[in-house]
């Protein structure tokens, strides 16, 4: 299989062809199991396409990067890495915003204990550092996906994420695709679609 998608019928069928499939919050679809999920794919570089989070309201040229812990299980536990800009032209050399912490899977069973009914992609987000005591924790998960297993096929991917409620944020839906340059708008236009029809 050259792809994995939130789609079960997708297999090598081209991204732009592909129907897309959105799923509700907390859903079972074996897509998402832990024994099935590719999370290696997830990895590196994300940008924010789309979003309904007052969050990222005035921030620019948001990234989310998602890293392995050394020594410990992608479909456990990764570092997760938000950075972003004040405003659309940053200056060569100037610093991006950056909030790190870690991404934790949600389950009653972990690894070989999973179940194919256990959402494997429901995670609970903690700043590290200072910001841990700043930051309060936050849930998410994923709703929908396609990633690649081809490199040359990277920059169709694209993830569909849902936050929970937190103290100071509402719930709310982000869009995520790989290379942004390269990701027709029209995409997210249909993504958006699929997720209103929810």
């Amino acid at each position: 299989m050259t792809v994995q998608s939130s789609n079960p019928n997708c297999n090598d069928v081209d991204a732009a062809e592909m129907d897309i499939l959105i799923h509700t919050p907390d859903s079972t679809e074996s897509c998402f199991s832990q024994k099935t999920f590719p999370y290696d794919r997830l990895m590196e570089q994300w940008t924010v396409m789309a979003s309904t989070l007052p969050l990222w309201k005035g921030r620019k040229n948001v990234t989310i990067s998602y890293s392995p812990i050394d020594g410990k299980p992608m479909s456990d536990t990764f570092l997760d890495k938000v950075q972003f800009s004040w405003s659309e032209a940053t200056a060569p050399g100037t610093e991006r915003w950056t909030l790190e912490g870690v991404d934790t899977v949600q389950l009653i069973n972990k690894g070989e204990l999973s179940t194919n009914t256990e959402n494997g992609v429901k995670y609970r987000w903690a700043a590290t550092g200072l910001m841990g005591w700043v930051c309060p924790p936050a849930n998410w998960q994923l709703l929908g996906f396609f990633l690649a297993n081809d490199p040359q096929r990277k920059d169709e991917d694209w993830v569909v994420t849902y936050f929970g409620k937190t103290l100071f944020t509402p719930a709310g839906l982000d869009i995520y695709a790989r290379n942004p340059k390269a990701f027709d708008i029209s995409k997210v236009r249909k993504i958006i679609s699929k997720m209103m029809t929810r």
